[in-house]
């Protein structure tokens, strides 16, 4: 744990998911969740049917850079 994030990433909403623009970590950050997908496709499937996408907010998904 504490890996450097990956360049790249997707942005996801409940209309879709695009690439970036990132939140910068000194913004406000809501909470974080480590989750093990076997795709960018499957990770962004799994935070579409999370509940706390509501209308308006923000699901960034990252990948974690190894050690």
């Amino acid at each position: 744990m504490g890996g450097k994030l990956m360049p790249g990433g997707k942005l996801v909403t409940t209309s879709g998911a695009t690439d970036g623009p990132f939140v910068e970590a000194k913004e406000i950050v809501g909470g974080y969740m480590f989750v093990s997908a076997e795709s960018v496709e499957r990770a962004i499937e799994m935070a579409r049917e999370m509940p706390m996408l509501a209308p308006g907010s923000t699901i960034e998904i990252r990948e974690v850079a190894g050690p």
